[in-house]
């Protein structure tokens, strides 16, 4: 039998002479770039291979190889996923063998070649390449270990072999470890990785777990953790998935003529700007692509918008490759050729909804940036109804870990609460599959599920049924009316540039093309939150600013010492600043106060929740109802909210009980200087002062409301705000008084202004107060939103106060990446940029990526209100 190379065994026994690719006829998949043809022919040619290239045969020469003779297909690409190349896969010990690049590279390097099963390019064989050997692990973990890695394309070694590419153990120490540390190619890890590796069947990021400093073992808080964890968080941690269409995209320069040979065809429903449509022609020329006005014999990739359509069916029938639009963009992005079965989105998506889905209301947790814009267009795409935001509507959450508020909520209300792998694999195989897998179930944190996203690919099994025989086609149902923004397709433009549903800016102008279009619209609820304008009010936040700089600089509680470090403000001068708040006022149109989120209802505080039992669970048609949707909304905040301390202790329906002792509490103050005797007086009766708002029990100002950073905070913690009054009566009848209902702070002049009652805002905060395993309790209404603020002054007063929101300010690392992305959710966007209309030199670099920009007022209008209005405070 022809051996083909310099195997092991001839390695081991110090046979090098023989060639290293002895026997070996090699041709290149058409898919690698022309660079990386060069170096594997430099690197083959000069080892004993010989190359056979049907474009430079020789008539006249006996003696070349010919197609017949290729013993290897070197091909970066899965064979199954490719039709073109779907003949060449060879799962048994004869030729033609099909391999990827690091078949030869690693036989280069190691001076012998593997078998070459080991080197498969399938999609399934995902530690093609790797061998791996264990240290200190127990006897069954390994073979555990080693079983699996041979399962999914991997070989294993007892010992420390020169081609081990990975080293698994569980301490820093041994011989082993110290010879894979020094030799710098071997990777040590944890056998944690290749357990989330199996159990996930993907292959994971290995930075967590790589020794000599594993960030998965550091101490929680760590900055080596979080510094590992944050490096891209959010985003699509591969090359496979790049941002949605836009009509403003731009695209890379090409290295290589990548698309050579392709001729690519784009149906007549996909109709695009000329403008638009010229962009991205001449990007598929440059890449070496010819673009055809017609269909013919020489298109070899015909870009349509949906599976089932006329030309759909021709292509197929015809055997060429078939791809949406955002294929087009993605294929642009990569700088290579993919076949369009590599993504889900690369492949035209059904005309329609999987049966059963359409009921279904779906919400996403954790994921940011392409990666939830991806999977919410895939939510879309199944016929469910996406919401950007956790409701009583909702029916399933895809959650990226488990702390969240969201998921918490969700797993408190009986809610289906996966990972984004089951709805990957529902799209996938066209089918309503039961949540309860393992892997669907699993959070594993650490934005491993994110890295991950878009890397389930269709089989052609999974498609090749939708034209083969279309009598036996999948069913499909017309997708949800009800869908937020829906879109339809991945073939739609993002920004009007094309029949698109999507409706992701209103700055930018619709085609007119545009009509006669089926629009799917967000449910009326959410059309009427939008459409809710209130005043506009300018913030004045200096004097508590002036208020901080002055006060105790310590986190910790006032002692003796205080009266050295006395603050000098006065309470007038902090109430100038609410006198200044009030005159600013703006007069705007009033629209009606219907299905806004988040709303309690006004005549009745909500009361504890209750564990809700299977019977009384609303049905998920019933729930999504439109018509029912406003009546259902302050329901959800009784209904759909877990219990808080607070909500156990007090009876919220009835004032007139008495409340629970007060010994110690700590008191906050803003907008007053408390006097002397009077924080004498606090301490003697067992109270502390604080200057740390996150530790105060209770807010003390005057008698009305101010939009300091302190006050804004207390509203986001639920923290009840009294006025003055409390303290000095208290201290008159030496004792706290209890019952504080009398003291609560009402201002309706101001309330009136801002559309808010402080009452009702400050349940709501209590209702939605996380508390988690690490760090400091926080409200969600700014959950999973990231904040840049353009003027600097303004940093350092709202960052606390986006923090006890659950929102996180971006530093000017993550405001880069940020831009980089210029990607945004369409409703309520996870990235939120803040400005003030006399900033607008500032707004240029996010107005180029389509980035919406809002007035600082949208946080601080927001906290008093306890919800996003994100189209109120738009200002570009």
């Amino acid at each position: 039998m022809t051996t083909f190379g310099r195997r092991r065994s001839d390695f081991n026994k110090g046979n090098t002479d023989i060639p290293l690719f002895k026997n070996v006829v090699y041709r290149f998949d058409s898919a690698l770039s022309s660079s990386k043809q060069a170096k594997l022919k430099a690197l083959l040619d000069d080892n004993g291979a010989t190359h056979f290239d049907e474009n430079d045969m020789e008539i006249d020469n006996a003696d070349a190889p010919s197609e017949s003779s290729v013993t290897h297909v070197i091909c970066a690409r899965d064979p199954f996923v490719n039709s073109e190349e779907g003949d060449l896969e060879n799962q048994g010990d004869a030729p033609p063998f099909t391999v990827k690049p690091s078949w030869v590279e690693v036989a280069v390097e190691n001076g012998f070649v593997h078998e070459e099963k080991y080197h498969s390019p399938r999609i399934d064989k995902f530690f093609s390449g790797t061998v791996v050997t264990c240290t200190g692990l127990p006897k069954n973990d390994q073979e555990v270990i080693y079983g699996c890695t041979l399962a999914v394309g991997g070989q294993y070694r007892l010992d420390l072999d020169r081609d081990v590419t990975h080293l698994v153990a569980l301490a820093p120490h041994g011989a082993m470890y110290e010879k894979a540390i020094k030799s710098q190619k071997i990777k040590v890890v944890l056998p944690h990785y290749f357990e989330e590796c199996f159990r996930l069947r993907r292959r994971v990021r290995e930075d967590l777990y790589l020794f000599p400093n594993p960030p998965m073992f550091a101490e929680a808080g760590s900055s080596k953790k979080e510094e590992v964890q944050t490096q891209n968080p959010g985003s699509c941690g591969n090359e496979l998935i790049h941002a949605f269409p836009s009509s403003n995209a731009t695209f890379p320069a090409p290295k290589e003529k990548f698309l050579k040979g392709h001729c690519i065809y784009f149906d007549s429903d996909i109709v695009v700007k000329q403008e638009s449509r010229e962009q991205v022609v001449t990007a598929l020329q440059e890449a070496g692509a010819k673009v055809a006005d017609e269909y013919s014999p020489e298109v070899t990739v015909a870009i349509v918008k949906f599976r089932g359509s006329e030309m759909y069916l021709k292509a197929c029938k015809d055997n060429k490759e078939v791809a949406s639009l955002w294929w087009v963009y993605n294929t642009l992005a990569r700088g290579r050729y993919e076949s369009p079965l590599t993504t889900l989105v690369d492949y035209p998506s059904p005309n329609g909804g999987i049966p059963g889905m359409q009921n279904y209301v779906i919400t996403v947790s954790g994921y940011r940036g392409v990666a939830r814009d991806f999977l919410r267009r895939i939510v879309i795409a199944l016929g469910a109804s996406f919401t950007p935001s956790y409701n009583a509507a909702v029916t399933h959450l895809i959650a990226m870990s488990k702390d969240s508020a969201k998921y918490r909520t969700a797993r408190h209300n009986r809610k289906v609460v996966v990972n984004h792998l089951w709805l990957e694999e529902c799209f996938q195989t066209w089918s309503d599959l039961p949540p309860s897998d393992d892997r669907y179930v699993h959070f594993p944190g650490a934005e491993i599920l994110s890295e991950i996203v878009g890397q389930t690919r269709l089989e052609k099994e999974n498609v090749d049924v939708w034209w083969q025989d279309t009598e036996k086609k999948p069913g499909v149902v017309p997708l949800n009316p009800q869908s937020s923004r829906g879109i339809v397709s991945f073939s739609d433009f993002d920004r009007g540039s094309v029949r698109s549903t999507s409706a992701t800016s209103s700055s930018m102008p619709k085609s007119p093309s545009d009509k006669g279009v089926q629009v799917h619209r967000p449910r009326q609820a959410a059309v009427d939150a939008s459409q809710n304008l209130q005043d506009v009010f300018v913030p004045d936040m200096n004097a508590y600013q002036k208020e901080k700089s002055k006060g105790p600089s310590k986190r910790s509680r006032e002692s003796s010492a205080e009266t050295k470090g006395k603050r000098k403000e006065s309470a007038r001068s902090e109430s100038s600043e609410d006198v200044e708040m009030r005159e600013a006022t703006q007069p705007v149109q009033k629209r009606s106060r219907k299905g806004l989120v988040r709303e309690p209802s006004p005549a009745k505080e909500p009361s504890p929740a209750k564990e809700p039992s299977p019977a009384k669970e609303r049905s998920p048609a019933k729930e999504h109802s439109p018509a029912k949707e406003h009546s259902q909304e302050s329901t959800a905040q009784r209904d759909e909210r877990l219990p808080t301390p607070e909500e156990r202790t007090e009876e919220e329906g009835n004032h007139e009980e008495s409340k629970p002792t007060i010994t110690h509490p700590k008191i906050a103050t803003t907008g007053i200087e408390l006097k002397s005797d009077e924080k004498s007086g606090i301490r003697r009766l067992g109270g502390q002062v604080t200057n740390n708002i996150t530790a105060a029990d209770f807010l003390i100002v005057e008698d009305h409301v101010l939009r300091t950073t302190k006050f804004l905070c207390a509203v986001n913690l639920g923290i009840p705000i009294l006025t003055v009054q409390w303290v000095r009566h208290s201290l008159a009848k030496h004792e706290w008084i209890t019952n504080t209902e009398a003291y609560l702070v009402k201002d309706e002049e101001a309330e009136s202004k801002f559309k808010f009652r402080l009452s009702e805002s400050l349940t709501v905060a209590r209702s939605q107060l996380v508390q988690p395993r690490r760090g400091a309790s926080h409200g969600t209404w700014l959950e999973d939103y990231e904040v840049i603020i353009l003027e600097p002054s303004k940093v350092a007063l709202l960052k606390e106060v986006i923090e006890t929101a659950g929102g996180k300010v971006a530093n000017k690392a993550s405001t880069t990446r940020r831009l980089k992305e210029a990607t945004t959710s369409d409703d309520q966007p996870q990235l939120l940029v803040l400005s003030s209309p006399q900033e607008k030199e500032k707004w240029t670099e996010y107005e180029k990526k389509g980035i919406v920009i809002y007035d600082i007022e949208l946080v601080i209008v927001g906290t008093l209100r306890q919800r996003l209005d994100p189209e109120e405070f738009r200002l570009n």
